[in-house]
């Protein structure tokens, strides 16, 4: 599992949703690892429950996919999988939190579909927020679902480095974010209504 999802944050052509998670390995090379224990002593921290041992990959590999296995054993580790296990538990709640701090920063003069706007080829005002951490990946993750503005921007932003790479990550970590789409929308419709 922690090698499937290693590969496909790494942004490699591996899928791990396609794939189901499986990957060529070798069970006897596995026994004669030095860090095997590090793998058991994952397996037992989350009483071999397959979800939660994913959960904790997930929110370790999407920070940083060439985490070497060994670090996460360590607290800040099991802080991030906290962080992340919470969010995903109240994600309606922390979307709203978001959209409320987004609506109370975009400028008067601004629609709600002006935030998704590119004008010459410059990141559009939504893209700078999620630069500067007032929407989480979560959160864009969930407004793309929503109005699915990524092949517009893809299109129009005139960056080659800085943008796909956040797509792609984005697009990585999409099948791991437990949105209701319906709350979203109900959300967004609700937020951005009130702001103006």
């Amino acid at each position: 599992m922690f090698r499937a999802l290693q590969l496909h944050f790494k942004g490699t052509n591996y899928d791990y949703i396609k794939y189901q998670g499986k990957v060529k390995v070798d069970p006897d090379k596995f026994s004669t690892r030095r860090d095997r224990f590090v793998y058991e002593k994952i397996l037992r921290k989350h009483q071999g429950k397959r979800d939660d041992i994913e959960q904790f990959f997930v929110a370790n590999l999407q920070e940083n996919p060439s985490v070497w296995v060994g670090t996460l054993t360590n607290p800040e580790a099991m802080k991030l999988y906290k962080e992340w296990r919470s969010y995903q538990e109240s994600i309606s709640y922390h979307f709203k939190t978001e959209m409320e701090e987004l609506a109370a920063s975009v400028p008067e003069s601004m629609t709600p579909n002006g935030m998704l706007m590119v004008t010459d080829g410059e990141h559009p005002f939504l893209l700078d927020k999620f630069y500067e951490g007032i929407v989480s990946p979560c959160a864009m993750i969930q407004m793309n679902m929503a109005m699915k503005f990524f092949p517009y921007w893809d299109k129009n932003i005139d960056d080659d480095l800085l943008w796909p790479d956040t797509r792609d990550k984005l697009n990585r970590l999409t099948p791991f974010v437990n949105a209701n789409l319906e709350k979203t929308k109900m959300v967004l419709a609700d937020v951005f209504s009130s702001a103006k």
